[in-house]
């Protein structure tokens, strides 16, 4: 992949195993500033109910991931069951 120039916020998916399997390679491609994983609620669900985490997401392995191939960037993870206020 050609060097795009500074990233600074590289949002992610994250929600499949194989979007997973990549997540390191294509970290260490972009070089960015943050990572935002996404695409980790249940888009099945009524939006009413409130988020819901999908069946095969699994937050634990992105931060096992980060973690153990020591990538660039800091992790952004938001709590989907508190308000959120922009500024």
């Amino acid at each position: 992949m050609p060097r795009l120039g500074r990233i600074d916020l590289a949002i992610l998916g994250v929600a499949l195993p194989d979007s997973r399997r990549r997540l390191a390679a294509t970290v260490r491609a972009l070089q960015p500033r943050f990572i935002l994983p996404s695409h980790q609620d249940d888009f099945f669900i009524p939006f009413d109910r409130g988020f819901t985490f999908g069946k095969m997401t699994n937050f634990p392995d992105v931060l096992r991931i980060r973690a153990r191939e020591e990538l660039p960037g800091r992790l952004i993870l938001l709590d989907y069951f508190r308000p959120w206020t922009l500024r």
